[in-house]
């Protein structure tokens, strides 16, 4: 069973290097990495290809879930998506939300309301920053 770690950043400016660094530490086969922006999971590459070589029982590990997807709709895909290869999903900075042990419908649940918070704070960001221009 193969371990697979995603790490994301939002802007070429910014590092990898914590992202990478938590699922290699997990002892990750192979970890892909993107620099593009969490808005949507549509045109992330690195994400597909990290979805598309599950194989059954093989773990999916992100450092943190916000840095997969800041939109609960697409968080369920990507768990469905998952679940569908028969793997594994294992979120580092939220070990509550581990989907490789017992109760995990009431996991899932975390992680949709994990990732409805994440779809807030993008939603408020892009607020505060529509506010921040419109006074400059």
């Amino acid at each position: 069973m193969k371990k697979i770690g995603y790490a994301r950043v939002s802007s070429v400016d910014q590092n990898l290097d914590r992202q990478i660094a938590a699922p290699r530490a997990e002892g990750c086969d192979e970890i892909y990495r993107e620099k593009l922006s969490g808005k949507s999971i549509r045109n992330r590459s690195d994400l597909e290809k990290a979805i598309d070589h599950l194989g059954t029982g093989d773990t999916l590990m992100v450092a943190e879930w916000d840095c997969a997807t800041r939109s609960m709709i697409d968080g369920i895909d990507i768990i469905k998506r998952i679940n569908h290869r028969g793997s594994l999903l294992k979120v580092l900075d939220k070990p509550y939300l581990d989907r490789r042990r017992a109760a995990a419908s009431l996991r899932s649940r975390q992680l949709l309301r994990t990732s409805a918070f994440a779809s807030w704070r993008l939603a408020r960001a892009v607020w505060r920053l529509q506010r921040l221009k419109a006074s400059s």
